[in-house]
């Protein structure tokens, strides 16, 4: 992926909430599961390994999901790594349609 590229592919997988997310790093998608921990999500790449998870590990059971942040600063605490966030907003959109056209019906 080019850095002029500002988005990531998504694609989802057959078990609900679960999406492949195109990494900018390896030729292979990552693996990203938004159920996890108690909808904070999780992702294969290395950043959800060694930093999301330390910080989730540090809040305990009172897990507060702490966005990604920016490419340019990236929120120290943060418990999504970018995969997951481009998951959630592609989640969402759709969710929101499909219940913007259900409403719309009626």
């Amino acid at each position: 992926m080019s850095d002029k590229k500002n988005t990531l592919k998504v694609e989802p997988m057959d078990t609900p909430m679960w999406y492949k997310v195109e990494s900018q790093s390896y030729p292979t998608p990552n693996e990203v599961h938004l159920e996890d921990y108690d909808g904070n999500g999780n992702c294969n790449c290395q950043d959800m390994s060694f930093t999301c998870l330390r910080n989730i590990k540090k809040q305990g059971h009172k897990l507060r999901p702490v966005d990604y942040g920016t490419k340019e600063k990236k929120n120290p605490e943060r418990t999504r790594c970018k995969h997951v966030m481009v998951a959630i907003k592609y989640w969402s959109n759709r969710t929101l349609r499909e219940i913007s056209r259900e409403l719309n019906k009626q």
